[in-house]
């Protein structure tokens, strides 16, 4: 093959064996690929103690194929021997080395397009649920059922580790961004590349069917171009359809002829990942109804749609369960984790004890990896710290080594207790393990130092932060996008947003492209600055990169407005959200109504309030004269103000306090009264927010001297006797309005109305709490020493 030396062999180079040769038989060619690649596995097994090499490696070739290499190796007594009579097509194998492990890990180099479609199994980890055909994946020979272990990273050559699919789009999707290749490292069942090859070879050249349930496993129905095509077709839907759009799909499949169990397989895939379990259901049971015989593996999608569904429960996955077990199935571990998982999800984690403990532990099938991954990730979530560590300990008792994922889990979980010292103490215990076997595997990645560094966020504790990142360093790796935006995310707590807008540009230095979250960050920090023109050009930067902005990314911007005092950008920024298609929050909604006020537009305020209760005529009316520039009359407003709010729908009521408080703020009482008649006939009450708004200044121990002072003390007098007034069915009318109300009697001089004020407090009309208890003390003192 290409190099002398047996140690320079890489694993993938079989691939390129038909860069070499023409080759007229594919079977045969199949075959010399096959023992070709279990060869260079096992020389990489034993690279380093040479315990073990190839004495005679014959591969012949028959008449009609030009590929008959010969290669040889030494110090070994093991050999094999392919041979492949004219006459017929048969695998003979004289001997064959006994693999050492259940699976293999190799790397691949691809281009885009790469030609692949994912999923995520149970506990974590990702899977080729696809392979295009005649596309670059295929190529480089990757199957179906292969296991994502690395990615190559955005800069330099190393691997990192994932476990989802979101991580390993954005690393590759970073990666193509400066690389015209990725570097994938997968891994491979060893066994299945021989079974599924040797059992297929069987049925198609000796017309034998499979006789158990094992054989049964291993082997896919051939599938005509039809049914590929809508297979690939789905898979590609449910990337970028909907569930509303799924029927007329479906329908359309339908027309073109019964649907084979594949597709019904990959419909049900494509419904639970579009997150409707139900219809997953429903397909299955209309599968059952037309006689179309369903395989272990579209019992296990089932399963694990029982788990989620709204309208159906546990007992339906416990049936299809029995169910797989009567048609002559016998569930494998892969099953017995969806099960797991259904239970989890539903919160019965006692019965996915119960299943771990007493099936998956050699009576029914053996628990791996994954089953224990999945069971730990249960505790996590739960909150449940010493469960953790326990199971944990009991799969190094039963020697199944815990991989990176388990240590995560683990470390998270302990940091949500606030168990930061054993979490850190993990860490160094796996830093210390690889340093001292040589390990690299063992070395902890950037999802543990990550994990440590939320947890340090939590308290704000900066200066542990920087430790971490510079051990992080030392260990060769340097920060993320994670690390980043855990970092904005805390100094944007911490009310220290300039550090946080510092680490967007060193990631983009350090060639790190910011993603939708660290975009938002990044607003709501200029926001927080009251930078509203940074904040509107990093939100059309992400535009122009491709980052589509979400909710809170436009209520961020508009933050900003209400911070500035920009009204009208805040109105063209709303407007342009929704052209987004995005549905505003009572968030969003909040923050456009504020920024409003916040710009002294109250009449624009009122109109959006209306507006956004759902009412037409008034509201549109009002807004399109506000628009157009002209006068705007205020009694029009008032008057839509009093409309029946039973058509519309209730804003949160921050909103109407933004729009009593400007309305104070600027004297127009009328319309503050409306205003809080409105919020009460939406069934709000009276709160010491809205009370501070109704005080204005006054609340706070503010006077105006001079007759200009006593003049809008007594328009404030007037105003608050009125609230009171509409307040007195309550228990009583609120402190902080009586505190206000004794203000601006001293400030107009009506002592008389203020001791009758302090009369009706002393029957308990005015309720004062103990924030106002002090000032209102001091005041009252001050009126009876007048």
């Amino acid at each position: 093959i290409k190099a002398k030396n047996h140690r320079s062999i890489k694993k993938h180079d079989f691939i390129r064996l038909t860069n070499y040769f023409e080759i007229r038989d594919l079977k045969m060619f199949k075959i010399i690929a096959l023992f070709i690649h279990l060869l260079l596995i096992h020389v990489d097994s034993f690279h380093g103690s040479r315990k073990l090499h190839f004495k005679h490696i014959i591969y012949r070739a028959n008449e009609r194929s030009n590929l008959a290499p010969f290669c040889s190796f030494s110090d070994s007594s093991v050999g094999i021997v392919v041979r492949t009579p004219p006459t017929q097509n048969k695998i003979v194998i004289k001997e064959f080395p006994k693999a050492i492990n259940t699976s293999y890990t190799f790397e691949v180099s691809l281009k885009k397009p790469l030609g692949l479609e994912l999923m995520e199994e149970n506990g974590g980890g990702v899977i080729i649920s696809n392979v295009w055909p005649n596309s670059n994946a295929e190529k480089s020979g990757i199957l179906v059922g292969d296991r994502i272990k690395a990615t190559s990273a955005t800069l330099g050559g190393n691997m990192w580790d994932k476990t989802t699919i979101e991580g390993v789009v954005s690393a590759i999707t970073s990666r193509f961004v400066i690389a015209e290749e990725v570097v994938i490292t997968l891994e491979r069942d060893r066994e299945k590349d021989f079974i599924d090859f040797a059992a297929n070879e069987k049925l198609e050249n000796e017309g034998e069917k499979p006789t158990s349930n094992e054989t049964k496993k291993y082997i896919v129905p051939p599938l005509d171009d039809q049914t590929k095509r809508t297979v690939v077709m789905l898979h590609r839907f449910g990337d970028l359809g909907s569930v509303e759009k799924f029927p007329m799909l479906w329908n359309a499949i339908k027309k073109s002829g019964p649907p084979k169990p594949q597709v019904y397989h990959a419909a049900m895939q494509v419904l639970l990942k579009l997150g409707f379990a139900d219809g997953t259901i429903k397909l299955y049971e209309e599968m059952r109804k037309n006689g179309v015989p369903p395989g272990l593996p579209i019992i296990t999608t089932v399963v694990k749609a029982y788990g989620s569904a709204e309208k159906s429960g546990l007992k339906g996955a416990f049936r299809a369960f029995d169910e797989a077990r009567r048609m002559g199935y016998s569930p494998d571990c892969v099953a017995y984790n969806a099960l797991m998982g259904a239970c989890i999800r539903r919160g019965k984690i006692e019965v996915a004890e119960k299943i771990f403990w007493s099936d998956m532990q050699g009576k029914m099938t053996h628990a791996d990896l994954f089953s224990w991954n999945i069971l730990l990730n249960a505790y996590a979530k739960a909150g449940d710290a010493d469960k953790s560590k326990a199971l944990v300990a009991s799969m190094e008792a039963q020697n199944m080594e815990p991989d990176k994922i388990t240590h995560t889990t683990l470390m998270k979980c302990l940091v949500r207790r606030n168990r930061l010292k054993e979490a850190t103490e993990i860490l160094q215990m796996l830093q210390a393990k690889a340093d001292s076997e040589k390990n690299y595997k063992l070395r902890p990645d950037m999802r543990m130092f990550n994990t440590l560094i939320e947890g340090r966020l939590l308290s704000l504790n900066f200066k542990d932060v920087e430790k971490l990142i510079d051990s992080m360093k030392s260990s060769g790796l340097n920060p993320d996008l994670m690390t980043y935006s855990l970092m904005m995310d805390g100094y944007l707590r911490a009310q220290q947003p300039k550090k946080g807008l510092s680490l967007l540009a060193e990631m983009k230095d350090n060639g790190i492209p910011p993603n939708l979250h660290v975009y938002t960050t990044a607003i709501a920090s200029a926001a927080q600055c009251g930078e509203l023109t940074l904040a509107l050009n990093l939100l059309q930067e992400m535009k122009s990169v491709g980052v589509r902005p979400n909710l809170r990314t436009f209520t961020a911007v508009m933050q900003a407005c209400a911070k500035g005092g920009h009204g009208k950008i805040a109105r063209a920024v709303f407007e342009q959200m929704k052209s987004f298609n995005i549905s505003p929050d009572s968030i969003a909604k909040d923050t456009l109504i504020r920024a409003l006020c916040s710009s002294k537009d109250l009449i624009g305020a009122v109109v959006t309030l209306l507006e956004l209760e759902g009412f037409g005529n008034e509201a549109i009316e009002s807004h399109r004269l506000l628009l157009e520039g002209n006068a705007c009359d205020l009694s029009k407003v008032s008057e839509a103000l009093l409309v029946d709010v039973n058509r519309g729908q209730k804003l949160p009521f921050s909103a109407y306090n933004s729009i009593i408080k400007g309305c104070v703020s600027v004297g127009e009482y009328q319309m503050a009264i409306q205003v809080l008649c409105r919020a009460f006939k939406n069934g709000y009450f009276l709160s010491e927010i809205t009370a501070r708004a109704l005080s204005g200044s006054s609340f706070k121990g503010f006077r105006i001297k001079g007759a200009s002072g006593r003049a809008e003390a007594l328009k404030r007098i007037e105003f608050l006797l009125e609230v009171s007034k509409m307040l007195e069915s309550e228990r009583g009318v609120h402190g902080i309005i009586y505190q206000a109300l004794l203000m601006d009697c001293l400030t107009a001089e009506k002592i008389d109305l203020a001791k009758e004020l302090i009369q009706k407090r002393e029957i308990g009309y005015y309720v004062v709490g103990r924030e106002a208890k002090a000032l209102a003390g001091k005041l009252e003192i001050e009126v009876q020493n007048w």
